[in-house]
């Protein structure tokens, strides 16, 4: 029973990511940038499984040693999510912007 109810889940992940630029496309088409539709996502994504944990009553604990790899690992899926959506030339000169914009800050 697990195996099939893995198999259930599987497909229907592959089924929703395949759907994604049903609903990206025309945002993008009506000038929304990649950039705020991957936040946006992530926004409704992190919601989402939050109230799937209170609803299971999942603790959301995190231990202090964890929490570099999960930075890590944001800033992978971050870099990953912006290569597929992004122009790389917009992404790499808006990464130069926000660096230094990040420099100056910690300058100060």
């Amino acid at each position: 029973m697990n195996s099939l109810k893995g198999f259930f889940y599987g497909i229907m992940t592959s089924v929703t990511f395949g759907l994604i630029p049903l609903f990206t496309l025309p945002l993008m088409a009506k000038g929304m940038h990649f950039e705020s539709i991957l936040f946006y996502r992530f926004i409704i994504a992190t919601i989402a499984l939050g109230c799937m944990m209170k609803i299971k009553g999942e603790s959301f604990a995190v231990e202090k040693k964890d929490i570099p790899y999960f930075l890590l690992l944001g800033c992978f899926i971050q870099v990953q999510q912006c290569f597929s959506f992004g122009d790389m030339i917009l992404w790499v000169q808006e990464l130069q912007q926000h660096c230094i914009s990040l420099i100056l800050c910690l300058s100060l």
